[in-house]
């Protein structure tokens, strides 16, 4: 999310399209997250956040934000 100014809305469609095609995408499932988040829609950022949390063997460096991420929120 490298606009400026950021413009998490916009993107949001396009990474709920690349879980869509592949629900394995830690990438996308973490995005949406953490845009989720930002909105306040906590349940269903919980919901994309453990799918990147759970990535870490594929992914380490998802893994690692989407916790950060759940830390924030309080979530762990």
């Amino acid at each position: 999310m490298s606009f400026t100014p950021p413009r998490p809305q916009d993107a949001l469609v396009y990474y709920r399209k690349a879980y869509e095609i592949d629900s394995k995408n830690s990438f996308a499932a973490l995005r949406i997250g953490q845009v989720l988040a930002q909105d306040g829609k906590r349940d269903d950022a919980l919901k994309y956040l453990k799918v990147a949390l759970g990535d870490r063997a594929k992914n380490p460096n998802v893994s690692l934000e989407a916790e950060k991420t759940l830390r924030q929120m309080g979530a762990l």
